[in-house]
């Protein structure tokens, strides 16, 4: 498998490990739920810590994520950086930047303009799917992470609030995790190209139970290369992010051109 090819499908996945909890629970999950947070209250667990952090995340109206995701192969290295900033409003600016290319994105009232120079601003909002739209449409601060699947992860108290860390030695471990998470990025062709998948995911919360990092670090082996893929996540600002301005280019943008 070609390293680029791969890279694409890796990166995908990291944002499910984390993002977009949207799907609507059934009976049988929420009653599994209730049994595991109802086991102890006093008794320090992942499901009690899930729970609180669900609840405090509801309060939460604007903050800022940081993540840089890297994967390194041999001496081939790709890394990937992303800022995002959500205001009150649910306006939302998101910065890229992979490799040397940096690149703003700018989505309000449905729209999403694209800037690869901070001077021309492009309107990108057509070349999005149904899928992409939905998402993108909505980036409540709860919707950022889905802690499905986590329940029976490793908790402890630290200096600062808590942790809870999971671990997956295979590559049908890692592919259970992010199915409860609600969808499976890697492809029927790539998956046959995997041979080993192992890592780990684990995520900090203060005392008042705000999310404030997550990371995942995963070891993968394919028919003829090996990965190392870090990627680390902060939450910031929480309830503390300005009205994002929008600039008049933005309002006014050029329409996006599509090769076909």
């Amino acid at each position: 498998m070609q390293f680029n090819k791969i890279l694409a499908s890796i990166l995908i996945s990291s944002i499910v490990l984390t993002g977009c909890n949207t799907e609507e629970k059934n009976d049988s999950q929420k009653n599994e739920e209730t049994k595991n947070t109802n086991q102890s209250s006093t008794h320090l667990n992942a499901s009690n810590i899930i729970e609180k952090a669900n609840e405090k995340a509801k309060t939460i109206k604007s903050y800022r994520v940081d993540k840089q995701i890297s994967i390194q192969s041999g001496n081939d290295k790709e890394t990937q950086s992303e800022s995002m900033i959500v205001d009150k409003n649910n306006t939302i600016k998101l910065t890229n930047k992979v490799g040397s290319k940096k690149q703003d994105i700018y989505i309000f009232d449905d729209k999403y303009i694209v800037s690869p120079d901070g001077q021309n601003y492009f309107d990108a909002s057509e070349s999005l799917d149904d899928n992409s739209k939905k998402q993108l449409k909505n980036q409540k601060f709860e919707t950022q992470f889905n802690f499905n699947g986590y329940d029976d992860a490793t908790a402890k108290s630290t200096k600062n609030g808590y942790e809870i860390s999971k671990h997956y030695k295979n590559f049908d471990g890692y592919k259970k995790l992010i199915n409860k998470t609600g969808s499976n990025p890697i492809s029927k062709k790539d998956e046959k190209d995997i041979q080993s998948y192992s890592g780990v995911i684990s995520f900090t919360f203060d005392k008042d139970y705000k999310l404030l990092t997550s990371k995942v670090k995963d070891n993968i082996k394919s028919k003829d290369k090996e990965f190392v893929k870090i990627q680390s996540v902060d939450y910031s600002k929480h309830n503390k992010v300005s009205d994002i301005e929008i600039p008049k280019e933005a309002k006014n943008p050029q329409k996006l051109e599509v090769s076909k």
